[in-house]
């Protein structure tokens, strides 16, 4: 501003006189010395301020680009808080359409475990009651055989009495005669046949040939994707692959082959007092009543379509109904 003053101030005189005319219009010389030396400094002035005003304009110039280049980091950092956000809202919609999808999927698995659960339990009961009756069966066998037993000493008894004065005492061939009687007839019972199959606890065969895995254990135990969920098995579930099938782990009978929901075809095999049961069958190759060997082919594992083909065997271990771990039984 001052400097356009002082352009302004020099307007007027600029057409009239130039600057040796007024040094010259001086009254003395020393008059003329001090116009010079004004003339000197005013030019020096004017330079300084040139250059004072081309400083000004590079500072304006730089501060320009430096709010220019504030200005578009501002509008890239805008701009990347914009697809910030737009990704933040596209992950959290996507957050909580699978905390949705978790939760269904968390009561179909609830679901499912509690249908698995009430399956678990018909299936003991169903056993339960199957073994019920066959113990009611063996006890009338064994009750009808001893009083044929006692029938048939009778008999002999009299028969006895009646002959010619021989001695009353039965004999010693008559003892063994009738030992042996009853032992045929009790033969059947579970003191004659649970030796065998206790002497080999630990020793058993394996319910399935080839590579297996058990995935699920006897007993009480947490779920395997449920937290805060346990689980109560009544044996063990063995995963083979596809088209494996089931054997006998020690020679017995077929005592009962029946289906239940959830677990197929079951096959349950008596050894004396001890039972085996062999449930996820698709098919199976032997009958009720027969009597089967070690390691005869039971049937064929039922292989799940809805779950990738996978195989599963549930095999438990009993004490007529007491349920036993069938790992401490099997090798």
């Amino acid at each position: 501003a001052a400097y356009a003053k002082a352009l302004r101030g020099l307007q007027p005189s600029a057409g009239d006189m130039n600057t040796l005319s007024f040094i010259f219009s001086s009254g003395s010389f020393r008059e003329a010395y001090s116009r010079m030396r004004y003339l000197s400094r005013f030019s020096e002035w004017r330079k300084r301020k040139v250059a004072d005003i081309d400083e000004s304009i590079g500072r304006i110039s730089e501060r320009r680009q430096h709010l220019t280049g504030l200005r578009h980091s501002q509008d890239q950092a805008f701009r990347q808080a914009e697809d910030a956000r737009r990704t933040l809202a596209q992950k959290q919609s996507e957050s909580e359409k699978l905390v949705t999808s978790l939760r269904r999927q968390d009561s179909q698995l609830r679901a499912e475990l509690a249908k698995q659960k009430r399956q678990a339990r018909e299936l003991d009961r169903e056993l339960d009651r199957i073994i019920a009756a066959e113990q009611a069966r063996i006890a009338r066998e064994e009750a009808a055989a001893r009083k044929r037993e006692q029938a048939a000493n009778k008999a002999k008894s009299k028969g006895s009495k009646g002959s010619s004065g021989k001695n009353d005492e039965p004999s010693a061939r008559d003892i063994a005669s009738a030992r042996a009687r009853t032992q045929s007839a009790a033969s059947t019972s579970a003191s004659q046949l649970s030796g065998s199959f206790t002497s080999n606890k630990g020793r058993l065969l394996f319910p399935v040939g080839g590579r297996y895995k058990i995935v699920r254990q006897f007993g009480r135990q947490p779920h395997p994707t449920q937290r805060h969920v346990t689980i109560d098995n009544s044996g063990i579930d063995i995963e083979v692959s596809r088209g494996s099938t089931a054997r006998a782990v020690f020679e017995g009978t077929v005592s009962a082959i029946f289906r239940q929901d959830g677990f197929h075809t079951i096959v349950m095999l008596r050894h004396g007092k001890y039972l085996t049961i062999y449930a996820g069958l698709a098919s199976t190759s032997v009958r009720q009543g027969e009597k089967v060997k070690t390691g005869q082919t039971l049937g064929t594992i039922y292989s799940d379509p809805a779950d990738s083909d996978r195989t599963l065997l549930h095999f438990e271990v009993r004490d007529e109904r007491r349920k036993l771990n069938p790992s401490a039984w099997v090798r």
